[in-house]
């Protein structure tokens, strides 16, 4: 059913009747005709700011999560990415049970498929797991501070600008 939306002349209230004009005999003196836009607006002044900043702060945990990582799972600290084909080739190469080339650089900076057992893939894996886990875990925490704005007394847009990566 849709509604004709209503605003207290304060602007700060909204009321919503049915659009077929059953409720039109409780519709209180004095509220202000609204569109919808108008009404949300005010019962959520917040909604597209907050849309925006849970993008950007999932933005940059899927950044964080791809960014690669320093394992010492072949005895030495290497650098390994873990962007989706990266995790999917290693569970692959898990999956068979033997061990594989996998690409990584070393402190030198030489990026190369080096010879990995079966125990360091899984050592590996394990690694990156741990690596996802910290950014989804700092995500959760973000989405705190913004749920913590958002429910404050008297929240503001500048204060959205505080919850950063």
């Amino acid at each position: 059913m849709t509604h004709k939306y209503f605003k207290d002349p304060a602007g700060t209230e909204i009321y919503a009747y049915d659009a077929d004009g059953s409720q039109d005999d409780f519709i209180l003196p004095g509220l202000i005709p609204c569109s919808k836009a108008e009404a949300d607006e005010i019962r959520f002044p917040f909604a597209d700011h907050i849309i925006a900043k849970i993008a950007e702060i999932k933005n940059a945990r899927d950044a964080a999560v791809g960014s690669g990582l320093t394992s010492a799972a072949l005895g030495a600290p290497h650098i390994y990415g873990t962007q989706a084909e990266n995790r999917n080739f290693l569970n692959n190469l898990i999956t068979l049970g033997s061990g594989g080339k996998f690409t990584c650089t070393d402190v030198d900076n030489i990026k190369a498929r080096r010879l990995h057992t079966h125990a360091q893939l899984l050592a590996l894996a394990h690694d990156i797991e741990a690596h996802i886990s910290a950014q989804f875990d700092h995500y959760e925490t973000k989405l705190a501070e913004i749920d913590v704005i958002v429910n404050s007394p008297s929240p503001a847009y500048t204060d959205f600008d505080c919850v950063v990566w």
